[in-house]
Parts: C-alpha cells; sequence; structure tokens
C-alpha cells in the first residue's frame, strides 16, 4: 500500500466441519510496528510511513497467521 492510504483488512474463521466465516469485526488486530502501519478495531490498515510489517488477528486467544504488509512511498 502507499503511505497514506488504508486497505481493509479481513480474518476468515475456518472451522473443523470445513466451512468459513468472515470474522473480520470481532478480532483483535495487532500491527508489529504501529509508527509504519496503525490498524483501528475495525480491521483498517493505514500507512503511515514506508516500511513491511507484519499484521495479526487473535481471537479467543487464536492467533492468525503473519501477513506482511509493505507500505510505499506516496504516488
Amino acid at each position: 500500500m502507499a503511505k497514506g492510504n488504508a486497505v481493509q483488512l479481513i480474518a476468515q474463521g475456518m472451522y473443523s466441519d470445513g466451512s468459513s466465516v468472515d470474522i473480520s469485526s470481532s478480532v483483535a488486530w495487532t500491527s508489529s510496528n504501529t509508527d509504519i502501519v496503525t490498524v483501528t478495531a475495525d480491521g483498517l490498515a493505514t500507512g503511515v510511513t514506508e516500511g513491511i510489517i507484519a499484521v495479526e488477528a487473535s481471537k479467543d486467544s487464536i492467533e492468525s497467521n503473519t501477513a506482511n504488509v509493505t507500505v510505499t512511498s506516496a504516488v
């Protein structure tokens, strides 16, 4: 994403019966470096400055896979 832009993150819950559900509104989002990317309770990731960070979601002590986010210079 370009610096100053925002991207909506989505969390999918995968269940043992093979189903999946969008659980984005009920997870806690974490950015590994909020100086580079901030992430509000609704999963909106905003690029603050250039760099690469990791974003994770968690619910009921279960952590998601890590997603890397790259912030580039503004276009």
